[in-house]
């Protein structure tokens, strides 16, 4: 007879191997305190962070994060008897790895603390004056300086950036202009340069005599760039620019004096600076391209965009729009015709709406730049860097529209059910607080890698960006709700799999425990009233919902322990071939196929069939797929998938989701003219 819950059956083998996995994170860290003795405390610090990373790096590739978590032994022993018992596998050694990584983790950051205190903070002052601090160049910034003055750093340096290379691009653009002023073909020339520039930038193997001979092959720049050209510094350069890694730390006032005094002498040339020249080329490529789509004629004055009155245009149409908005909320909000529970419902509504519209949101960095309504500068500053260098200004403002809208009338909201009900916080229907129970209730069940890192993410997520956003805690605190909501059900969803395979007496013994788990916790949360309860009244809906489940599966199995069953259908020898929804080969017809081939060579994003596209021009299928979806052309598939499909057919590899950009707003206006013209008439 079996007498034990599951956890307490594995408790003495579970001890055994935790105890081993943090002994050896305590002599992995008794190394590292050996290398560092006698050190300085910066040298120290190096060494710490150093393995810090690469734990990082090991938690991020490790299969097994549940295992990682410094919560509790109690919580690492859930996790492990429910995968145990149900998946009937021998996790031992994984378990051992993750309690070694988590609590390495854990020494490192307790040994970090201390040293990061007494680090001098690095200030924008130091910075203009050329003082060097290993710490600024070697740390995260949260260490080694401020907000005010980090921020300060980083503005002067994309400003200063922005300003030599807005000038050597408007130079080469007038350079190349005058070269081809008497040619009898002018664009056949500049379509040959921009083949040659979007080679050396994007396509040239990162070999220095090969990235010399491409660099070499950009005639305009004959007499206007300084020579010879230091050709590692240009390789190395070219990695990074490729991997959009750009070099802070080549951007200081030693490096961009010389140039920016070129600069303000409107020197006949570029100034020398490599990272420049690459950054100038790079918005040069972009404007031939322009040139090639017909967007631009390539005799038009080269100007430079007047970024700072897009930017006021922006914030002064969010405004209007936010004075309209708040206006409507108003009428029924201060109407003294309309019952208060209405005009409760009515407010929490609204701020439901602006709240889906903040999760749907994607840059949310914005949010942070906003907090501060005073400081616009900043603000402005980035969303102008970012559409200079991602070659998305449109985009780029509009986002910042939206984001304006969605924080301010979520204030509005607010302060109008502040002064409507006389309360801030809002009352929404869900306002238990049976959520805390999903995490403690999803180590009981057997998630995956993928499941955890949601919980994880969604707890960090809910501190992170209160803190950092400035927006109202109710916000953050639905969100947290709606996703542990979804969480938990997922988790019952993939148990419910689990179980189904499991062996049988291992799914007795695992649901009577979880069940006995329950049990006891009833009655433990029996014996105080809601004033004595940490987090105040809930209905504890989840464990509610949990035990009914495990009910359900204990009653089917006393159901059916005394069937006997022959299967009616015999398995195949062989798996029967899955339908082909995946099989982005297949996801077109005869007809769209040839359809979309004609349209990609025609806008020169494909030469005989296959991809001549840029890593940064990548954006184009994007585009495409939205245009095609649009008339529906293409089936009922989402986005990533018929973006593969394209990449697919034109054999270009796409190694992550392609985002908004301006590139992919460009081809998708192309490709709409194009349909319009050709499509209806096949």
């Amino acid at each position: 007879m079996h007498s034990k819950p599951i956890h307490s059956e594995l408790k003495p083998i579970f001890k055994k191997i935790y105890e081993s996995g943090k002994q050896r994170a305590i002599t992995a860290f008794k190394v590292l305190e050996d290398q560092a003795a006698g050190l300085d405390d910066f040298d120290r610090l190096l060494i710490l962070d150093r393995a810090d990373q690469g734990v990082e790096k090991q938690l991020e590739d490790f299969e097994h994060p549940y295992y990682a978590d410094n919560s509790g032994e109690e919580t690492l022993l859930s996790y492990f008897a429910s995968r145990t018992y149900l998946l009937s596998v021998d996790e031992s050694a994984v378990l051992e790895e993750g309690v070694f990584l988590g609590q390495f983790q854990k020494l490192l950051s307790e040994a970090m603390r201390p040293l990061e205190d007494t680090i001098p903070k690095y200030t924008f002052e130091d910075f203009l004056n050329g003082v060097s601090c290993r710490y600024f160049e070697n740390f995260k910034k949260e260490v080694t300086t401020d907000e005010a003055n980090y921020y300060a750093i980083r503005d002067w340096q994309f400003v200063q950036l922005q300003k030599v290379v807005t000038y050597e691009y408007l130079f080469l653009a007038s350079k190349l202009q005058s070269i081809v002023a008497e040619f009898t073909e002018p664009l056949l020339f500049l379509m040959d340069m921009e083949i040659k520039v979007r080679f050396m930038l994007d396509r040239v193997e990162l070999e220095e005599k090969l990235v010399s001979a491409a660099f070499n092959e950009l005639s305009f720049l004959n007499n206007v760039v300084p020579q010879p050209i230091d050709t590692n510094e240009l390789t190395q350069k070219l990695t990074r620019f490729r991997n959009f890694d750009l070099d802070l730390m080549s951007i200081m006032p030693s490096t961009m004096d010389g140039p920016l005094l070129l600069v303000a002498e409107n020197y006949p040339g570029c100034t020398g600076n490599i990272l420049t020249l690459i950054y100038a080329l790079d918005q040069l490529a972009d404007w031939l391209d322009e040139i090639k789509v017909g967007r631009l004629i390539w005799t038009d004055q080269v100007k430079e965009l007047d970024w700072a009155q897009i930017a006021a245009n922006t914030r002064n149409a969010a405004a209007i729009e936010v004075d309209a908005l708040t206006l409507e909320i108003e009428e029924t909000a201060y109407n003294e015709d309309v019952p208060q529970e209405e005009i409760k419902q009515f407010l929490i509504g609204q701020f439901e709406h602006y709240r889906e519209r903040f999760n749907r949101f994607k840059n949310k960095f914005l949010f942070a730049a906003l907090k501060d309504d005073k400081d616009t500068e900043h603000t402005d500053r980035m969303v102008i860097t970012n559409s200079f260098f991602g070659h998305a200004a449109e985009g780029n403002f509009k986002e910042l529209k939206e984001a304006i809208i969605i924080k301010d009338m979520i204030w509005v909201i607010v302060q109008i059910y502040m002064d409507v009900m006389g309360t801030h916080r809002l009352e929404f229907a869900n306002n238990d607080n049976s959520f805390f129970a999903v995490q403690s209730l999803l180590s009981t069940m057997v998630p995956d890698k993928e499941l955890y890192n949601a919980m994880s993410d969604t707890l960090t997520n809910t501190l992170v960006q209160h803190e950092s956003y400035f927006l109202p805690f109710d916000l953050f605190i639905q969100n947290h709700k709606e996703n542990f909501h979804h969480i938990f059900h997922r988790g019952i969803d993939r148990l419910q799999g689990v179980l189904d395979d499991a062996v049988p007496n291992n799914k007795i013994l695992y649901i009577q425990s979880r069940l006995k788990d329950l049990k006891q916790r009833e009655l433990k949360l029996s014996r105080f009233t809601d004033n004595d309860r940490e987090f105040g009244s809930y209905d504890d809906r989840y464990s509610t919902h949990f035990k009914e489940f495990l009910d359900l599966e204990a009653e089917f199995m006393r159901n059916v322990r005394d069937v006997e069953f022959q299967a009616p259908i015999k398995p195949a020898n062989k798996p029967t071939k899955k339908l082909a929804v995946q099989d982005r080969n297949h996801l077109f017809n005869e007809d769209q196929d040839i359809f979309i081939a004609e349209m990609m060579e025609s806008l020169g994003l494909t030469r005989s069939g296959r991809a001549s596209l840029s890593e940064r021009k990548k954006g184009a299928v994007r585009g495409i797929v939205e245009a095609l979806s649009k008339h529906g052309i293409l089936p009922l598939k989402s986005l990533d998938e018929l973006c593969h499909a394209i990449a697919v057919k034109i054999g270009l590899e796409l190694k992550s989701k392609l985002d908004f950009s301006q590139t992919s707003q460009r081809y998708e206006k192309l490709a709409d003219t194009y349909i319009q013209q050709h499509y209806k008439a096949r």
